[in-house]
């Protein structure tokens, strides 16, 4: 179900609807699958460290991990942006500082420890459905907070991966009982 879902939001770029979309490209989308992917290999190498090291560090896996795509992504900077004023930075609004902060710390350090030491309590089979949840959480954050508007692709794709989700988290209780022989 969830993999119809995800389907659903890729069509969306194969039939857009008239006059809605355009907020994402065929590329961005291409770009969040792979990040998803590298996600899902990360879950399982966590899994992985925890059966050799039950006690390792997950915040400094977490900061030794953050320090791989620095580089990278400074050379990204200096060949696609254009070239910065001296001390460009410190004319930065409250809201770019808030925005650095919140995915520097909330979103990288706090919420991925988290997800961490859930994947070290519970395993990734229990845990991993629950990000199924992003594009829709991704979705909802876009219609509520800037406006967009949600095409009938990405509408059935929401329903398809919530319907998944609850599946997964609630199998007794989505389950017919068979008939006793």
């Amino acid at each position: 179900m969830a993999a119809l879902g995800l389907g659903c939001f890729a069509l969306n770029y194969v039939a857009p609807e008239v006059g809605i979309g355009g907020a994402t490209t065929v590329l961005g989308f291409a770009l969040c699958l792979g990040a998803a992917s590298m996600w899902a290999l990360s879950n399982i190498l966590v899994k992985l460290i925890q059966q050799h090291l039950p006690d390792f560090d997950v915040l400094g896996f977490l900061a030794w991990c953050s320090m791989v795509p620095v580089l990278p992504f400074v050379l990204m900077s200096l060949l696609v942006d254009p070239p910065p004023a001296p001390l460009n930075w410190l004319s930065a609004t409250l809201e770019g500082w808030l925005a650095v902060a919140y995915l520097g710390w909330a979103a990288t350090i706090f919420a991925s420890s988290l997800w961490t030491n859930l994947l070290k309590r519970h395993g990734p089979n229990k845990v991993a459905p629950f990000s199924l949840g992003i594009p829709v959480v991704g979705l909802a954050s876009g219609m509520l907070l800037l406006g967009e508007q949600i095409t009938t692709w990405q509408w059935a794709g929401i329903a398809l991966t919530v319907s998944a989700i609850a599946c997964v988290v609630l199998p007794g209780r989505l389950s017919l009982p068979l008939p006793a022989r």
